[in-house]
This record gives structure tokens, C-alpha cells and sequence, in this order.
């Protein structure tokens, strides 16, 4: 674990410490206010911790409210600050932060709110996983067409 979190902030240092140039035009997609270059480093902080804590605390049924609480604050930062130059990378950035704070909601919805109902039941409510599977499918091809655009 330890090496993987200091790869992680290896990479984030190397992305962060070295020119424009040096990284490619990877960079040059932000706006040049200092917390929207920061969006990188803090979406992989972010994942992070939602792994880690996903990891630490698989025990308890309440740990899906305090993810869902860290996915809900990072939405916020995210629909605050827009970070990127384009708005289609931003719309495009901002549906799949919405489909990943859905699919923990999801998450939430199976784990915490049905803990009481039978499997039998919960094994047969299908909306919200078929909800998560339209976000992710829609993620899939805006991530696409934006690809496109940008090759073009």
C-alpha cells in the first residue's frame, strides 16, 4: 500500500513540478487560476481516499454515507471552480463525476437504505442499476464524441 501511494504522489509531483512543454499539451486544457490546475492532483486525491476509506471500512453499513458525503463535496468544487477551458470538457468532466456520485449513491441505496429488506426483494429492484448503466453508457459515448472533436 505504501508504495502505491507514493507512485501515486510520485506521479502527481511529476505532473504538477514540470513545464508545460515537458508534459505534453496535457496541461494547457485548464484555466489559469491555481485551483482549477490543482484539479488533477485533487481528483486523484479524491479517488484515493474513497478507495482507501472504501477499503478500510468495508465492515460497516454507515461507511457509504461519509463516501457519499466526500463524493457530494467534490461535486461541489467541481461545479464551483469548472476547471476546464472548453465547456464540452467541463460538461463532459461533470457527467462522469455525476455518474460516479450516483453509482455511490446506488451503492448507499443497496448497502444502507435496503439493509433491512430481504434479499428476495432487494435482489429485484433493478431501477437504480439500470439508472447507473444508462449515466455510464452515456459517459461512454460523450467521452467518445469529445475524443473525436479533439482528434478533428
Amino acid at each position: 500500500m505504501f508504495f502505491t501511494v507514493a507512485a501515486m504522489i510520485g506521479a502527481v509531483f511529476a505532473m504538477e513540478l514540470t513545464d508545460k512543454s515537458d508534459y505534453g499539451e496535457f496541461k494547457s486544457k485548464f484555466k489559469r487560476a491555481w485551483i482549477c490546475k490543482l484539479y488533477i492532483p485533487l481528483t486523484i486525491c479524491y479517488r484515493m481516499v474513497l478507495g482507501f476509506y472504501t477499503a478500510l471500512k468495508t465492515d460497516y453499513q454507515e461507511s457509504t454515507l461519509l463516501i457519499l458525503a466526500f463524493s457530494i463535496a467534490f461535486l461541489m468544487f467541481f461545479g464551483v471552480n469548472l476547471p476546464f477551458n472548453k465547456a464540452y470538457q467541463n460538461y463532459r468532466a461533470g457527467l462522469i463525476h455525476v455518474t460516479m456520485a450516483f453509482t455511490l449513491l446506488t451503492t448507499n441505496y443497496y448497502r444502507s437504505m435496503k439493509s433491512t429488506t430481504p434479499l428476495e426483494i432487494k435482489g429485484r429492484i433493478f431501477n437504480p442499476a439500470l439508472i447507473e448503466l444508462i449515466l455510464i453508457v452515456l459517459c461512454m459515448v460523450l467521452s467518445f464524441f469529445v475524443l473525436m472533436y479533439e482528434i478533428y
